[in-house]
């Protein structure tokens, strides 16, 4: 009994790493301009906030985001 508990953990771990993988790829393969129109929101409500230059915080935004990925991978 104990051993199946640990194989469906260890099954539900790999199914979840591989789903974060696949959206990973596909976030990856996005072109910079539609990623950019995705993250548009999050980088005027920053600027709104800020008054920072909204370019520059498109490329911030995208690249913590990236980040953010590969960490909770």
């Amino acid at each position: 009994m104990r051993q199946t508990k640990i194989e469906n953990r260890t099954k539900l771990h790999i199914c979840i790493t591989l789903a974060v993988m696949l959206f990973i790829f596909i976030q990856s393969a996005m072109p910079g301009d539609m990623s950019g129109a995705e993250s548009n929101i999050i980088v005027q409500f920053i600027a709104g906030l800020t008054g920072w230059n909204e370019e520059v915080l498109s490329v911030m935004v995208r690249k913590v985001a990236h980040f953010t990925e590969y960490a909770v991978l």
